[in-house]
């Protein structure tokens, strides 16, 4: 069971390896070693450089406080959620701050890094307690303090699992919108997950019962989660986010008598958090509103390398003045973004 972990990341490296395999040809540090030896070396090199922070975390997992771990599961915990947030709602309308900036692959290393976490929070919550000799107990240790400890600890790694896994799968969702890695991404988060099972093998009192468990079941709902993410239609996801905003349009006007000028105003009330479309990463729905009739619609693509973009009006009710393109603003904005693969350079 020791070595399991060790197994495992060498033949997972060993794939990773294979398939980017046309890509280390080009290293600097290697450029005269043929395709097997780049092979050999990533391999060497990875599992040494892991095996290295195997003992250092060990190290960590061993001497650190409850209080710590706590503290960083929540922590943790508290950025999963902010990144699953960031993938489906529109958080621009609360912060000041732009966060349809922050890129995609933020959430992706926020889900690697609470997988590493979320594994030790449930080693030292379910790590036997050590037992003193008579002679060394002066007075009644506090059990039901240490056992609400462990309890804390196991219940914040379950939901720590439990949010890397929502996020992962809108990551994968996303990724379909574009040109779709599906499960490649799977490499580091599996690197993290087989991480774990290293410093396992190092921690006194070994618990080879959670190695097991969590070395099988964690990537099992990895593959899991990403072949329901594939599986994502994003025109029919952005057609289902559109919906709930016109239910909440709706829900506005019979309260006010008219709708909303902007579509924050939907919220906390009407609607607690705007949805976003599903077709280009950082887009924003296309929105006119009035007292008497709204306008609502989206950037859309005919393909993912497809640089022309045009609006599509999703619903429009009662009568609102304004013939302009309801789109052209959001179309703008976000060709400003890339413009030269929008082709804008030249403008």
């Amino acid at each position: 069971m020791k070595m399991l972990p060790v197994v495992l990341f060498i033949l997972l490296v060993l794939a990773v390896t294979l398939v980017f395999n046309s890509t280390f040809s080009d290293w600097v540090w290697m450029p005269d070693l043929p395709a097997w030896g780049n092979i050999v070396v990533t391999i060497l090199v990875a599992a040494l450089v892991c095996w290295f922070l195997a003992r250092i975390l060990s190290n960590a997992v061993q001497n650190s406080r409850t209080a710590a771990w706590l503290g960083l599961g929540l922590l943790f915990l508290a950025a999963q959620v902010f990144a699953c947030l960031l993938l489906v709602t529109r958080l621009d309308a609360y912060f000041p701050f732009a966060f349809s900036e922050i890129p995609l692959l933020a959430p992706y290393f926020v889900t690697s890094g609470s997988l590493v976490v979320a594994a030790f929070l449930l080693y030292r919550g379910t790590k036997p307690d050590r037992q003193k000799p008579l002679s060394e107990v002066a007075v009644q240790e506090p059990v039901a303090q240490a056992d609400f400890a462990k309890v804390g600890l196991v219940t914040l790694g379950i939901l720590l699992l439990a949010a890397a896994f929502v996020t992962w799968y809108w990551f994968i969702a996303w990724d379909t919108t574009d040109d779709a890695l599906e499960y490649i991404w799977l490499a580091i988060p599996l690197i993290a997950v087989l991480l774990s099972g290293m410093v396992f093998s190092l921690l006194k009192p070994r618990q080879g019962l959670l190695t097991a468990l969590y070395l099988l079941l964690v990537p099992a709902v990895l593959v899991m989660v990403t072949w329901m993410g594939v599986a994502v239609d994003f025109r029919a996801q952005t057609d289902a986010h559109a919906a709930r905003v016109t239910r909440a349009l709706d829900a506005y006007q019979a309260r006010t008598g008219a709708y909303p000028q902007e579509l924050a105003s939907l919220s906390p009330r009407d609607l607690f958090l705007l949805p976003v479309p599903f077709i280009i990463y950082g887009q924003d729905w296309c929105y006119e509103g009035g007292e008497d009739g709204y306008r609502l619609g989206y950037v859309d693509r005919s393909h993912w390398s497809d640089p022309n973009l045009f609006g599509h009006l999703y619903q429009a009710s009662g009568s609102h003045a304004g013939a302009s393109d309801l789109c052209a603003d959001e179309i703008r904005r976000i060709q400003e973004r890339d413009p030269g693969y929008y082709g804008l350079n030249g403008n």
